[in-house]
């Protein structure tokens, strides 16, 4: 998402998550399911938008993702759930996460880390070098499509956590972090899982610390590191 400037694409699909989720709950199917179905269409609907002249890309993201997460707070609003609040759904409460959420989200990230691992050099010139590998010859639309499906599973499995909102922040924040930090794509790719982790971390601790919301707590930490690393980049301190 940071490599290929599409900040704007992730939070469209982070809006529609709310979508997916009222429709999780008007039709009784598991929410997680419904947000990933619902993330998954949303994005094969911006990419063949996209295509569309006439009409500017962050303008097209703009009005795409607002219109989704308008309809999706409707739709909650005619058919509530007890128990399930509109805080939640668009801030998170990692208090109310079950630890089937948990088993559910370790098993999204290791499978990450295996097509990570798996498909790297593809990915890294599907994304890094596209124009290159299209010279080459090279086939690169399974990669987008791969990758389609990793961000929708993304949003799906981070909703309980940071909620809606909140969603591209953990998307964005942690790899243009390790972007000042890193020599080359690999090296940005772990820092960026580390530097993930550790805003997690901190936001949970300083969360119970002060006594504040979890998900945005997670996401400042997130922002004042952005923060104090960009500082640091600029005033040309030894950073690679």
């Amino acid at each position: 998402v940071v490599w290929k400037k599409l900040a704007y694409f992730g939070d469209a699909l982070a809006h529609s998550a709310l979508l997916g989720v009222a429709l999780g709950l008007l039709w009784y199917i598991p929410i997680q399911a419904a947000v990933f179905v619902v993330s998954l269409l949303s994005a094969l609907a911006l990419i063949m938008l996209h295509k569309m002249r006439g009409i500017s890309h962050d303008t097209l993201l703009g009005i795409i993702s607002h219109t989704l997460l308008a309809t999706g707070l409707i739709i909650y609003a005619e058919h509530p759930r007890p128990g399930l609040s509109l805080q939640h759904l668009l801030f998170g409460d990692l208090i109310t996460v079950s630890w089937g959420e948990v088993t559910r989200a370790f098993v999204i990230g290791l499978s990450f880390l295996i097509v990570v691992i798996t498909f790297w050099p593809s990915i890294l010139n599907a994304v890094v070098t596209e124009d290159i590998a299209k010279v080459e010859g090279s086939k690169t639309s399974w990669v987008q499509a791969l990758t389609l499906i990793t961000v929708a599973l993304f949003v799906a499995s981070s909703l309980p956590i940071v909620g809606v909102l909140l969603t591209t922040a953990l998307l964005i924040i942690p790899a243009a972090t390790a972007r000042h930090w890193a020599q080359h794509p690999k090296q940005m790719a772990v820092l960026a899982s580390v530097f993930g982790t550790g805003f997690v971390t901190g936001g949970i601790f300083c969360s119970l610390l002060f006594d504040t919301p979890t998900g945005p707590t997670i996401v400042v930490i997130a922002g004042i590191a952005f923060l104090v690393s960009t500082i640091l980049r600029f005033r040309n301190v030894n950073i690679p």
